[in-house]
């Protein structure tokens, strides 16, 4: 129900592209009951503009919509929604508002949306679930064209109703006036906070990329990670099983208390079940700007090093990596795929040029500064975006009290896949122009040369033939080499 609220914020923003359509949901008249296959929602004494917003946005199908044309095409709004459900809503007024008033054809501004969504919170007492609702509506972006089933809890019918009405309730009554002023306080806060909401459920990559970030450690090597997710989908899968989704939400939440908030709307949305199946097979997305944003990370790319030079004559090869990333050198100007950092350390006399030329440096990180929107007819607007005084990016709260398996035995994966699959994908990353020689003990390592490449005689004898039949190669480096070197 939270949705519709960001719809209008968005068509001002950008200029009023939202319209009232045909499709009403049905009205309860006087006394007029309603069958089980519908949903009945009170809107008690709301006034005439109120009922017909509530209308819209209940009604099966498409109640409204929002859209932005430019060159030609029409844009429909990211969150636009179509009611396909076996149980339809009707609502009901009091006897003396029974009229659905027809001729209002305009929709409110985002401030008075806000107040009517507010006003039917506070009579039914459900303002937490309206803040859940916001955190499920963020997901719809990135669930485009699918169905989601949301599992909404049955509205009470005003016969069995328990709660009042907030025009019922004293005015002298300082605890009831208390509690409406903090809950108003509470909407208007998230009302302040919808732009970054928006930009951030846009970002559909950077919302799988926070989801996937509870299941990275910063401390798990790439040959570790087999180790590291199976124990959690044996505490996971018997959760999923009985659908159990309270305590998931609990559990994922505990995990990074920062985005619960973002867990809850992925298990009512049912993004969750997407992102599962995701991480179970080793695929972790990574996204450094929604990683910014939210001040929490998902790769070890994203984070402070402990110190570029372990001795005068090495580096950690976690540090080597985002030099080499940072420096954008050749064939290192893109994330790599895996989160899980490498292994070891590398001899400074092995490394790049441009990772040697800054490995005493300190302070070479990402560090977040801003984002602009490109104008085609202007500059560009520069914006730091919602920024709390400057922190560290959080990862993922210390976990004392940890769930795992019921064994007196050491644990051990079932398969190393996924570490084979985390291993090959950082170390191609790393040493995709080539392999030092000292490094033979890895790169001739069965996770690391696939069967279709044979075995280490063979590929050093590939390697040999090519270098061979292909000197010229090799002068060419040469060149690029002192050239470069010229020009320092």
């Amino acid at each position: 129900m939270q949705q519709p609220k960001i719809e209008t914020t968005l068509d001002e923003t950008k200029g009023n592209g939202m319209c009232y359509l045909s499709t009403w949901a049905n009205w309860i008249c006087g006394s007029q009951g309603f069958s089980p296959n519908e949903l009945e929602v009170d809107l008690r004494d709301l006034h005439d503009d109120a009922a017909r917003w509530w209308a819209a946005i209940l009604a099966p199908g498409e109640g409204w919509r929002a859209e932005i044309k430019a060159d030609g095409i029409v844009y429909r709004s990211p969150w636009s929604i179509c009611i396909v459900a076996s149980q339809q809503f009707k609502l009901r007024r009091l006897a003396s508002c029974q009229d659905r008033r027809d001729d209002i054809r305009t929709p409110p501004s985002s401030e008075m949306a806000l107040e009517y969504l507010s006003d039917f919170c506070m009579i039914h007492n459900i303002n937490t679930q309206s803040s859940a609702a916001l955190a499920a509506a963020l997901h719809f972006p990135y669930l485009r064209c699918a169905i989601a089933t949301l599992p909404l809890p049955r509205p009470l019918s005003h016969r069995r109703s328990r709660f009042k009405p907030t025009n019922a309730m004293p005015s002298s009554d300082p605890s009831s006036s208390s509690a409406i002023s903090r809950e108003m306080e509470i909407f208007s806060a998230e009302s302040n906070l919808l732009p970054y909401y928006m930009t951030l459920s846009c970002n559909t990559a950077g919302i799988e990329a926070l989801l996937c970030g509870a299941f990275f450690d910063p401390q798990v090597t790439c040959n570790l990670v087999s180790s590291w997710i199976e124990p959690i989908f044996e505490v996971i899968d018997p959760l999923v099983a009985k659908s159990d989704y309270k305590t998931l939400t609990i559990v994922m939440g505990k995990r990074q208390p920062k985005l619960a908030a973002l867990w809850t709307g992925a298990f009512i949305s049912g993004v969750a079940k997407n992102i599962f199946p995701h991480v179970r097979i080793g695929l972790l997305r990574t996204e450094i700007h929604s990683s910014a944003w939210t001040g929490t990370a998902h790769s070890f790319i994203s984070l402070k090093p402990t110190t570029f030079v372990s001795t005068e004559t090495e580096m950690l090869r976690s540090d080597e990596s985002r030099l080499l990333y940072l420096a954008q050198c050749d064939e290192h100007c893109r994330l790599p795929v895996s989160p899980w950092k490498p292994f070891g350390a590398t001899p400074l006399g092995d490394t790049e040029i441009e990772v040697r030329q800054h490995a005493r440096c300190t302070g070479h990180y990402l560090q977040y500064m801003g984002w602009a929107w490109d104008l085609i007819d202007g500059p560009s607007l520069e914006n730091q975006g919602f920024m709390i005084g400057t922190q560290d990016q959080e990862t993922c709260a210390a976990t004392t009290n940890v769930l795992l398996p019921d064994s007196e035995e050491f644990w051990l994966p079932k398969s190393e896949e996924l570490s084979e699959y985390a291993t090959r994908s950082i170390f191609h990353w790393l040493r995709v122009s080539g392999w030092p020689q000292a490094e033979q003990n890895i790169y001739s390592h069965s996770w690391i040369v696939s069967e279709s490449e044979g075995s280490d005689d063979e590929l050093d004898d590939k390697l040999g033939d090519e270098s061979s039949a292909n000197g010229h190669r090799h002068d060419a480096s040469i060149t690029k080499v002192e050239d470069w070197l010229g020009r320092q």
